[in-house]
């Protein structure tokens, strides 16, 4: 699997999203439940693991490649290892790793374990959400469902169904923090539709350096915030960290 930790990545994540995570527990006195995407490494869990009860993971076999259960389990089987160490010294209260993408599982109900499919469950309010997606939020993931079909989803879609499962199990005063990475490259109909519908008001940023990524920017935040008030969350957004 690819490296996709970098030092401007383990910047953010020490001295952003580590600063954020722990004022939260400091003010709520909340056990906080990490939900997202973890290298095999987890590089990111270890960061933050002072903060964290609870992890719910997904960790694909061959990244980039839709699953096959002819695949090795390899860095599933490295990471569960991870958070079993963390677990059984303590660290942890608990844990479970979903065998797929997360498209897959969330859209499917059920991962790839080769034991025996594990039925995704989502039953506690998650409390951080981090969705370090290595592409971009225009790429779609495909899967092959049971009967056979290829089925393709983006990434707004995939956060509007994790939204849908969190309001199942949460009301309007429930808070929760969602950290989300993405590639600062762009394509796609509903983007250039969007771009062409605000372009008045984007054309501000044409003498930026950053113009592409400032866009991007708008274009993520203002989907965000109407699928997330479609669920009466009430949305706060930090600043938007650009690196490199």
């Amino acid at each position: 699997m690819p490296d996709f930790s970098t030092p401007n990545k383990e910047c953010i994540r020490k001295y952003y999203n580590k600063t954020i995570i722990k004022y939260l527990k400091d003010k709520f006195h909340c056990n906080i439940t990490y939900y997202g995407l973890p290298s095999p490494d987890a590089e990111d869990i270890a960061e933050w693991i002072d903060y964290i009860s609870k992890v719910v993971a997904f960790q694909c076999r061959d990244y980039g490649k839709v699953s096959n259960p002819d695949q090795p389990t390899d860095e599933v089987d490295k990471l569960i290892e991870k958070l079993n160490h963390w677990e059984a010294s303590g660290q942890l209260d608990d844990y479970i790793v979903y065998d797929g993408y997360m498209e897959e599982v969330l859209f499917k109900g059920f991962d790839n374990s080769a034991s025996g499919s594990i039925e995704y469950t989502h039953e506690n309010h998650i409390t951080l959400f981090n969705l370090d997606f290595c592409n971009s939020i225009t790429s779609p993931q495909e899967y092959i469902t049971k009967d056979g079909d290829r089925i393709t989803k983006y990434k707004l879609e995939l956060i509007d169904k994790i939204l849908e499962y969190q309001s199942t199990v949460s009301n309007q005063s429930d808070k929760f923090i969602l950290f989300l990475t993405v590639q600062a490259s762009y394509a796609g109909a509903d983007l250039a539709a969007y771009l062409e519908a605000n372009k008045i008001y984007l054309s501000k940023y044409e003498s930026h350096k950053q113009k592409k990524c400032f866009k991007l920017k708008h274009f993520i935040e203002d989907n965000l915030y109407q699928k997330i008030k479609t669920y009466n969350y009430v949305p706060q957004f930090m600043p938007t960290v650009f690196y490199k």
